[in-house]
């Protein structure tokens, strides 16, 4: 999925998530592949998505492609010992000059994990991703803990919808500034409006992405000028007669 980097108006950045498109929606992660299967094992998506990301990645920067890859992966995987041996043993299909481009989402984490359980995952991780992110939600209640440990930045789902939207943006604010101090970047997704994507480029978020405004694509692309005149010409109503675009 296509992130956006809201300071320089550019996509250079994708975030690799498993999507499958249903007659109810867009379904992400494990739903797109396993359904409502409960005794799927986190560990088994989040390596097939990180083999599949690396080899398109490999593919494409053989053709003068330049890209940040977000890979996400659930803390369970990480902290179990057989999961976390095993995609660890994955992540060294990442050759080193890759690593660069490489940033890993954390999702999942308890808000009650210790900063130093934090900083032994990073460290773990770091030879594989230069830079690392964890989920916390609208609210960062994992900022307490997760804030001195290290994080590049911190990403979270906003889920705007017209009943919840005051109250979200005004979370996203504060919990925006909080990250801010800490000297990290935000990254703010699942947005559902143009409205909301400009509401969260004003507040300072430095990465913006949602599936109902940035479409998910099946490979990244060359890196695009994206201006935020895009997002305020869908604020513009259509003339009657004439669909919205």
């Amino acid at each position: 999925m296509p992130i956006w980097n809201a300071k320089k108006e550019a996509i250079a950045a994708y975030h690799c998530v498993p999507t499958k498109n249903t007659a109810n929606g867009m379904l992400f992660g494990y739903m797109a592949i396993y359904g409502t299967r409960s005794r799927v094992q986190p560990v088994e998506v989040d390596i097939m998505a990180l083999r599949h990301s690396i080899e398109l990645f490999t593919e494409l920067v053989a053709n003068s492609f330049e890209y940040i890859s977000v890979h996400s992966v659930h803390f369970n995987t990480l902290t179990d010992p057989m999961q976390r041996r095993a995609y660890l043993a994955s992540c060294h299909c990442i050759p080193p000059e890759f690593a660069p481009y490489q940033t890993i989402e954390i999702f999942g984490a308890p808000t009650t994990v210790p900063t130093s359980r934090y900083t032994e995952i990073i460290s773990a991780l770091r030879p594989f991703f230069k830079k690392t992110c964890l989920r916390t939600s609208i609210r960062g209640e994992h900022l307490a803990t997760a804030g001195s440990a290290g994080f590049d930045s911190f990403s979270m789902p906003v889920q705007d919808t017209p009943e919840t939207i005051d109250e979200r943006l005004a979370q996203l604010v504060q919990t925006g500034r909080k990250i801010s101090k800490l000297g990290a970047h935000t990254y703010a997704f699942d947005i559902r409006s143009p409205e909301t994507i400009l509401f969260a480029a004003d507040a300072g978020f430095d990465w913006i992405g949602g599936h109902s405004v940035l479409k998910p694509v099946n490979a990244p692309a060359h890196i695009e000028l994206y201006p935020r005149a895009n997002f305020e010409a869908a604020l513009i109503p259509a003339p009657a007669g004439q669909p919205a675009t």
